[in-house]
């Protein structure tokens, strides 16, 4: 007997009922293979009954991977924008001449690291399908795991970036 968070009325050890589900309600499927991540384990590993069928998980899991690759992109946009109004709102505050060239600066900077992110994001495979279908791997081009890491690096130095840039037109504004 599988416990379910309230509210959610689906059981895992009907597989039918969790298949037309899976098909019917994306929402309802994602949100309850979040809450049922035990699930994965009895199927790896073969504890108690199988709960799923080989057809549901890989249904499930080429939506969960759909859901990251959405949620990787929605975030580089995201983070783009804010960076981008940060930079506005400094470049609002601090009149300095050399403060707005170094915020202009880091403006453009912004936009072309964005640029660089959603492309990045939007040619992890080519195939973009082989990103969540993973039989299509071996004929697909996807990007190795260096351009990751290095775009995180990018994204930690342009954070460190534009909190350091207020630092010095701030101290010397007196607060008197």
């Amino acid at each position: 007997m599988s416990v379910s968070p309230p509210g959610l009325t689906l059981r895992s050890t009907r597989s039918n009922h969790v298949h037309r589900s899976c098909e019917g309600r994306r929402a309802t499927c994602l949100g309850y293979l979040g809450f049922r991540s035990d699930v994965f384990w009895d199927a790896r590993f073969g504890e108690g009954n199988p709960r799923l069928e080989a057809g549901v998980l890989g249904c499930w899991l080429t939506r969960v991977i759909q859901a990251v690759w959405y949620g990787i992109l929605f975030y580089n946009i995201s983070l783009v924008f804010t960076r981008i109004s940060i930079l506005l709102l400094y470049k609002r505050i601090f009149t300095y001449n050399w403060a707005k060239r170094a915020i202009q600066i880091a403006l453009v900077l912004v936009i072309v690291s964005g640029i660089w992110f959603i492309a990045s994001v939007a040619t992890s495979c080519v195939p973009l399908s082989a990103f969540w279908d993973w039989s299509l791997r071996t004929q697909a081009y996807c990007q190795p795991p260096a351009l990751w890491w290095g775009n995180a690096a990018i994204h930690i130095a342009g954070d460190l970036a534009i909190v350091i840039l207020p630092v010095r037109p701030s101290y010397n504004h007196s607060l008197s």
